[in-house]
C-alpha cells in the first residue's frame, strides 16, 4: 500500500468528486480512481460508493479514512 493512495483516497470524500480531487492534488483522475481500485483491493473492501456520478464513503470506508488520517499524521 502506497501513502499516497492513502492521500488520494482521503480527498475524495472531502470533495465529493473525483475530478475535483484530482485538480487538487495536480493528477489526472483516472490514474487516481484506478489508485484507489487497487487500494479498495489491497484491502479487500469497498471504501467509496460510486452511484450516477455521486461519491460516498462506505462504513468500511470511514472507518478506514479515521485510520489512514491518522496513519498520514504520524
Amino acid at each position: 500500500m502506497r501513502l499516497r493512495y492513502l492521500r488520494y483516497f482521503i480527498t475524495v470524500p472531502e470533495e465529493l468528486s473525483f475530478k475535483r480531487a484530482s485538480t487538487r492534488l495536480h493528477i489526472e483522475p483516472s490514474p487516481m480512481s484506478r489508485a484507489i481500485g487497487k487500494l479498495e483491493n489491497d484491502v479487500g473492501v469497498e471504501l467509496l460508493q460510486r452511484k450516477k456520478g455521486r461519491i460516498r464513503l462506505t462504513e468500511a470506508g470511514d472507518a478506514f479514512r479515521k485510520e489512514a488520517r491518522r496513519i498520514l499524521s504520524l
